[in-house]
């Protein structure tokens, strides 16, 4: 039961990303070398951000399901498509509690036929290795606070 329930957030993720609902206005800041561009969803009562990494040439994309007080989260998906092709990307999904992990997944899906499909990290395209699990889970809460008091 938990596995389909994270499927279907996953997969309305990766519809979100896909989509462009603009419910306020897009803003930019900066983090150190990295641009941020973000806004605040109500379809789904979230915030959507792209970062990207000026000295890396590259993009991450994160979702924060927020919970109802809309300051605390309690599911982030996090997107980084291939340097090879467009169709393919790796996920990484946080669930918390109490504003911890209890639940973390790293996938990798590629379109076909325009269909997400997953599959095995040993058949996936280059990704940047500076994005692993570690760095991410400090970088999501650092990007978080950055971007909550903007909404």
């Amino acid at each position: 039961m938990k596995s389909l329930i994270l499927f279907i957030l996953y997969f309305k993720s990766v519809l979100l990303f896909s989509q462009s609902y603009m419910s306020t206005t897009l803003r930019t800041i900066t983090l150190d070398s990295i641009d941020i561009k973000f806004n605040y969803n109500e379809k789904f009562g979230g915030i959507e951000a792209e970062s990207y990494f000026k000295n890396s040439k590259s993009k991450l994309s994160t979702i924060y399901y927020l919970e109802e007080d809309n300051k605390t989260f309690h599911l982030i998906v996090v997107q980084e498509k291939s340097k090879n092709s467009e169709d393919t990307w790796r996920t990484n999904v946080f669930q918390f509690n109490d504003g911890k992990i209890f639940y973390q997944k790293e996938s990798y899906h590629s379109k076909i036929n325009g269909i997400a499909i997953e599959h095995q990290k040993d058949n996936n395209e280059i990704y940047h290795k500076a994005f692993n699990t570690e760095f991410l889970k400090k970088y999501i809460f650092e990007l978080f606070e950055k971007i909550k008091n903007y909404r």
